[in-house]
Parts: structure tokens; sequence; C-alpha cells
């Protein structure tokens, strides 16, 4: 597989004057259409008139860790260990990590610089967003996991910098993660452990940890991104004067 065989993306173009981008990926089993709806459910549209949301597609492919099965994935899932051992897809996750990074550069292309630019997203799309987010050359203005982890924590740590953000850099990607203590799926101290990684590598994070809560969008993650939003890329931020100027 290719990057050139992704389905396709979803889009919901800003009402405004399009002055950021935010990209959007979905977990495991999930799509791009059902974050695009949730989104204008949240009635995120109104409140960033001036935000292009995109919603990539992960492939369907068949999952090793439930034989049979065949399921929208970013990678491939081996093992049910923890971010710090097991075994892990790392030919997929170089595949989505190229996907995505096209994506982000084709904002770019389009006029959008990267310091307007915000990825992220939900489960095992938090968790290839910050694998995607911390090995660009360049710095985009955020990059957020909810209810994810950073992958592959040992050998990422081991990476070169050929492979990662050159370390100069890494000071000035604002990085979000927020985590429920009663997650079934992705466990608290993945969380954890991955913010605490980061920051060992010189990134910046803004961990939270949410009490009582499981693996969903409760009301509070949901205020605490938006929020972080209009922090990230707000819609009077002097870029949005000279950048299409």
């Amino acid at each position: 597989m290719s990057t050139e065989d992704y389905p396709p993306v979803e889009v919901l173009e800003p009402s405004g004057t399009h002055t950021a981008t935010v990209i959007i990926i979905h977990g495991m089993g999930d799509n791009g259409q059902a974050w695009k709806n949730h989104i204008t459910d949240w009635k995120w549209p109104a409140r960033f008139p001036h935000i292009r949301f995109v919603f990539p597609n992960a492939p369907v492919i068949d999952l090793t860790l439930v034989p049979g099965s065949r399921m929208s994935s970013w990678f491939d899932v081996l093992s049910t260990n923890d971010v710090r051992g097991g075994s892990h897809d790392e030919i997929g996750m170089s595949r989505s990590r190229l996907y995505l990074q096209s994506l982000v550069e084709k904002e770019i292309d389009a006029g959008t610089p990267p310091s307007r630019i915000v990825l992220g997203g939900f489960s095992q799309g938090g968790a290839i967003s910050l694998l995607t987010g911390i090995s660009l050359p360049y710095v985009l203005r955020g990059v957020f996991s909810l209810c994810g982890y950073l992958p592959m924590i040992p050998r990422v740590m081991a990476m070169s910098e050929n492979d990662l953000m050159p370390a100069p850099l890494r000071q000035g990607l604002a990085i979000f993660m927020g985590n429920g203590t009663n997650d079934p799926k992705i466990k608290h101290p993945w969380g954890q452990w991955s913010a605490k990684a980061l920051m060992t590598m010189g990134y910046k994070v803004d961990f939270r940890s949410y009490l009582r809560r499981g693996h969903r969008m409760h009301p509070q993650i949901l205020a605490n991104i938006a929020d972080w939003f209009d922090l990230r890329v707000p819609l009077d931020d002097e870029w949005a004067d000279v950048m299409f100027s």
C-alpha cells in the first residue's frame, strides 16, 4: 500500500475567511465522516469560522490481534502490551505518518503556513498524530492527542535527530494531551509515560488527566481542546492579517 491508496478526506470549509487549518485523525474502526458530523454537532464551525477542518480516512486492513477482522486502522495492532514494550507495526506507522505529512504539506502548498496548522486526533488517531507531529522538519502551531499515546516510546527516544524534529525547534511545538483515569482501552499511565517521554526529548506538553473518565469525548475534554484551539489558532492572530496579503 502506498500513500496514494488512502481513502479521500472529508472537509468542512470555513464559513468566513480561511486563515487556519485543523486536521483531525479518527481512531481505529472509525471514519472521517463521523468526526465531521461530531464537529458539526458541537457547533465548532460557528465558533471557528476561520478554520478549515480536514478529516482523513484510514484504510481498512486486517488486524493481527483479532484474526479474521478487518476495520479502518492507521496501523496494524500486534499486541495489547503497553507503549513501553510489545511489538509494533513500524511499517504501517511510517506509511500513515508520511501520508499525514503529505496532507499537512498540501495545506502549506495551498497557502496556510505551518504556524496556522494544527494536527491531532482521538485514540489511535492521537497516537499517529503525535508520531507525525514530532517527526516533521518544521513546527506546526500545535499537535493534540485525546485518549491517545505515543507509540514505540523506547524506539522513538532512540531515534536520531535526522528522524525527529531538530532539537532547537522542539520547544516551539505545543502539544496537548488528555487522558481519562478510567480509560479501559488506552490506559492512563500510557498517556503519562508518553508525556514524560516527549518532555524528556525537549517537547512542550500540556498533559491533562480526567478523573473517572473513560475512552470518549466527554464535555470537559471538549471544552479544553476547543479553548486550546482558541489559544493556538485564534481568529485575530497576526498571521490572519498577512498570510493571504
